[in-house]
């Protein structure tokens, strides 16, 4: 039988957000010129006060549903 391992933790940002400047795994959701991602995994920083910046600046307006460390991925 083979096992799975959780190796993250994933947050909301209301429950919880991560330390300023850190870059963390996202799943984000927005609109942007000729994009629209819908709770895709992507990059971010989060700095209490600028909030969420996206490494990819494609979306305009979004939303980030969740975040993890990328410690666990050698990050």
């Amino acid at each position: 039988m083979i096992e799975r391992q959780v190796i993250v933790t994933w947050h909301t940002p209301e429950e919880k957000l991560p330390p300023d400047g850190a870059i963390v795994l996202v799943t984000v959701s927005g609109k942007g010129d000729n994009v629209c991602f819908d709770h895709t995994f992507g990059l971010a920083e989060f700095y209490s006060d600028e909030d969420w910046v996206l490494e990819t600046n494609l979306l305009d307006d979004f939303t980030i549903h969740a975040w993890a460390d990328i410690e666990p991925y050698q990050g």
